[in-house]
């Protein structure tokens, strides 16, 4: 049995993402949260024309592991 956690398709030709995502539905068992707010431990933020992608969180966490936080 395969598994993959994490999947992450994106481009500007959204009919090619849609043919893309109805391939991979046939050989495996998908759920689309077509919008994405964390992926491997990035944030994401979208806009209509811009993504940010930030490791804030993760950064502070390492911060404050080592004893570095402010």
């Amino acid at each position: 049995m395969w598994y993959v956690h994490d999947l992450l398709l994106t481009g500007k030709n959204e009919s090619y993402i849609a043919s893309i995502r109805k391939e991979l539905r046939k050989c495996f068992e998908m759920t689309d949260l077509v919008y994405v707010h964390h992926y491997l431990g990035i944030e994401v933020t979208q806009h209509l024309k811009v993504v940010f992608l930030s490791q804030k969180k993760y950064i502070g966490a390492t911060l404050n592991k080592f004893g570095m936080a402010k």
